[in-house]
């Protein structure tokens, strides 16, 4: 409505009149976003809300009007500048799918997501320009020439493809990561610098793939794509998928991935020609006849409640039955033993790998009866180093959480074994534990902004953060070993996932290195390593024992509780 009101009311000046309020618009958007994000909080409403994000949209009338009012680029050279700036824009936009997450606290307060809109609007003018020549043109004819025979096309595309590979393997592996991480992506990538070799292209990459039959395709049912892929990443869990692979109990990771997108294309694809086709051409699916105006409504609504139906299903459901027990096989072996129990008592706290153990001692205690009783305590994300907020590797800000932080503050008996509350003086006092095991978290190795150490971001191997974290470890020791328990801390192991500062392998050696030296007067206290345990990174025996580079697979639970009893915990 408004830009017709402009364009009526204003007539002549009508595109400058609309080019300055959209200015004005898109700052005052950015500015509101940045006014109204949250911090550490929530980001919802400033993510979702159309104030602030309206800069978005007003970045591309801006670029329209733009373009009306001085016309298509006129000179040869200028079109290539804006090519050259459509591929600078898709290289940002690849390095960033990695490297950027769109809850980083600068994409709010510092116009990052202004940013990614005029970086779009560059990409979209830019290929929109006639394209630049095939980038393998300078080559011999017999292997550029669109003719050229296919044997040398084959080359041509493995020499893309080739190249491709071999510079994602020299930056993966100076950034320290595996030379292949992410190889789903490097061999969809690699495919399509393949394909353009072997295509006999005449132009560049860049509009060569846009301009592809299977892109083009893959725009006329995009609507579906975006209009299914959520409904099906939330029906089609792990547990579910795995009903649709004989002999498998869950799918999960890259193949879980693999998955939705194949169901999200198929629905999507028979939505378009089953639905949206023939709503437009009023013709019946498959019958080719007329279709009658109430028949069409019945069938969009039935559709529309389906959909419906099945998100208020899966947000409304009852857990699965192997979530639903969440005591797991700790609730079997029994939680607070009487006084006279002989058994030997062991306290597990901790994170989510400590979670694992516990459960995993659990499972140990009811295969040996007699043995030992263990109280599981741990928590999903806890920490040791409280208070504050954390930026974790994905570049997301957020608290530390009151949950985790709480773990020294005293509650009543009756209330610690609420799966709520964390405090590890009373599970202490209640349990009475022999031996208390816990777990060095890479969760204190995330970029911290702790209330009293200043406003400033820090990171272990900062003194003040080295200090203050040496600490929180010795006090936990003394506060877990109060009445007498033996305290052990597992090591942290490195981790296999993409290498970042907040999970860099330094930073967790230096970690371990901080716990040994704040308790090593704390005779009392011991630590082990648990990468012993894990295996090197990549190795045989670390695939095996950890199914996504840090928690314990099914294999590796198996066997931790084996592997703590009989060397750690009762040698």
């Amino acid at each position: 409505m408004y830009l017709i009101t402009v364009l009526h009311f204003f007539k002549k000046h009508a595109y400058s009149v609309l080019l300055w309020t959209m200015v004005a618009g898109t700052i005052a958007s950015t500015w509101w976003m940045g006014h109204l994000y949250p911090g550490g909080g929530d980001p919802s409403r400033v993510y979702y809300g159309t104030d602030t994000r309206a800069h978005s949209l007003f970045a591309g009338i801006i670029l329209a009007v733009i373009v009306r009012q001085r016309g298509p680029v006129r000179t040869r050279r200028a079109q290539l500048w804006w090519v050259a700036g459509a591929y600078a824009s898709t290289f940002f936009f690849a390095w960033a799918i990695f490297e950027i997450s769109e809850q980083s606290a600068w994409m709010f307060e510092h116009g990052g997501f202004l940013l990614v809109a005029a970086l779009s609007c560059v990409m979209v003018y830019g290929v929109a320009q006639p394209a630049e020549r095939a980038w393998h043109a300078w080559l011999p004819t017999s292997l550029s020439a669109p003719d050229a025979p296919i044997r040398s096309r084959i080359w041509l595309g493995a020499m893309y493809a080739g190249l491709f590979t071999g510079g994602w393997a020299i930056v993966s592996a100076v950034r320290g990561n595996a030379p292949f991480d992410h190889w789903p992506y490097l061999l969809g990538v690699g495919i399509g610098w393949f394909w353009y070799g072997c295509a006999g292209a005449a132009k560049g990459p860049l509009h060569w793939f846009l301009e592809s039959p299977i892109i083009r395709w893959v725009g006329k049912i995009s609507y579906g794509l975006y209009l299914y892929h959520w409904p099906i990443y939330l029906l089609v869990t792990p547990t579910r998928a795995a009903r649709l692979v004989p002999g498998v109990d869950v799918i999960e990771g890259n193949n879980l991935i693999w998955l939705h997108l194949a169901i999200t294309f198929a629905v999507s694809t028979a939505s378009f020609y089953l639905v949206e086709q023939p709503v437009v051409r009023r013709r019946v699916p498959l019958l080719d006849r007329p279709m009658k105006p109430i028949p069409a409504l019945a069938a969009s609504a039935v559709a529309v409640v389906a959909i419906l139906g099945g998100l208020l299903w899966v947000n409304t459901r009852p857990a699965d039955e192997a979530a639903a027990s969440s005591l797991g096989q700790c609730a079997e072996q029994g939680l607070l033993p009487p006084s006279t129990d002989d058994r030997l008592r062991v306290l597990v706290v901790g994170d989510s790998v400590a979670l694992q153990i516990g459960e995993a001692l659990c499972t140990w205690a009811i295969g040996n009866p007699g043995e030992i009783v263990v109280l599981n305590e741990a928590h999903l994300g806890c920490v040791v180093g409280r208070y504050g907020q954390k930026r974790i590797p994905e570049g997301i800000e957020g608290p530390v959480g009151e949950l985790c932080s709480a773990w020294n503050d005293p509650v009543e008996p009756h209330v610690m074994l609420d799966p709520e509350v964390v405090s590890w003086p009373t599970a202490v006092e209640v349990f009475e534990p022999e031996v208390v095991l816990s777990h060095v978290t890479p969760w204190d190795v995330t970029d911290r902004l702790v209330p009293s150490l200043g406003d400033e971001w820090v990171n272990i191997g900062m003194t003040v953060y080295d200090d203050y974290i040496s600490s929180e470890y010795r006090l936990a020791s003394e506060v877990l070993g109060a009445t007498g328990a033996q305290v052990v801390w597992l090591e942290g192991a490195h981790l296999k996932r993409e290498i970042r500062p907040q999970n860099h392998p330094d930073r967790i050696d230096r970690l371990n290195e901080l716990v040994v030296a704040a308790t090593v007067d704390l005779d009392f206290v011991t630590t082990v390593p648990y990468r012993d345990f894990i295996g090197d990174i990549g190795s045989e025996r670390e695939r095996h024992t950890r199914f996504d580079g840090v928690h314990l697979s099914e294999a590796g639970v198996a066997e931790v509780g084996a592997w703590l009893m009989d060397g750690i915990l009762n040698p």
